[in-house]
């Protein structure tokens, strides 16, 4: 494995993907080494398309709404901001339809306090029956799964601070949720899976069609097959430095 993340960085390298003084490069090269089904950087300045750059084609539909172009979590780099109920929207695909393991990944910047909304759902036969998903609840990061069994089990993290970016991560390894926050685990819960099963879109920036709508702005959104490791986490957010851009 490390020989693999080696020869993609000496890839990137070489194609002019990586530079010596962007930190969102740097960022992007360790998400992909962790192999993500969907990666969305939320980086486009204009259009509808939400590009994913995992390779795997799930690039998504912005609706009209979402603005685009916005200043990103690290410097060089963009991101998006949801109101009003506005969102990314991926039609059911089955390479989501995670039971044993997964993770999600995001930069969260609220703008309002007490928040309750999604930053990214999996749903599961109809559009508010979530499989899992990362969410603010009263301004509280949540990691939260459905079982088989059909309770819906969350881990709560701490309250995220409005106005700047925080870096969350949940997971699921079968057995145990896990929430990071800024590249430190930030709390566990158990969590008997598989979890529930079936077709369902993904959203970003709001739960199902009418719930729990994002205010503020999201950036470098990916969903991964596996439990990253706290180590693995952690390169992730150490690939920011120096420290994300408050702007």
């Amino acid at each position: 494995m490390r020989f693999w993340r080696v020869a993609l960085v000496i890839m990137l390298l070489s194609a002019g993907i990586v530079g010596c003084g962007s930190v969102a490069p740097k960022y992007q090269v360790q998400v992909l080494a962790d192999k993500p089904l969907v990666y969305w950087r939320l980086d486009e300045a204009t259009g509808t398309v939400a590009l994913d750059s995992s390779g795997n084609g799930l690039s998504g539909a912005y609706d009209p709404s979402v603005a685009l172009g916005q200043a990103g979590a690290m410097s060089g780099d963009n991101a998006a901001s949801f109101a009003n109920f506005a969102a990314l929207v991926l039609p059911a695909a089955a390479a989501l339809d995670l039971r044993t393991a997964v993770s999600v990944e995001a930069w969260v910047k609220p703008t309002a306090a007490g928040e309750n909304s999604g930053i990214f759902e999996k749903t599961v036969n109809g559009v508010v029956n979530s499989q899992y998903m990362l969410m603010l609840e009263s301004g509280v990061a949540k990691f939260r799964v459905r079982t088989a069994a059909g309770a819906l089990v969350p881990v709560d993290g701490p309250t995220l601070a409005v106005g700047s970016w925080s870096h969350l991560v949940g997971t699921f390894d079968g057995a145990t949720l896990r929430l990071y926050l800024n590249g430190a685990q930030a709390a566990q819960a158990a969590a008997a899976g598989p979890l529930a099963g079936g077709s369902g879109q993904s959203y970003v920036g709001r739960l199902g069609q009418t719930l729990y709508p994002f205010v503020g702005t999201l950036d470098e959104v990916a969903v991964f097959s596996a439990a990253l490791t706290a180590d693995r986490v952690r390169a992730h957010y150490e690939a920011t430095q120096p420290t994300p851009s408050s702007r």
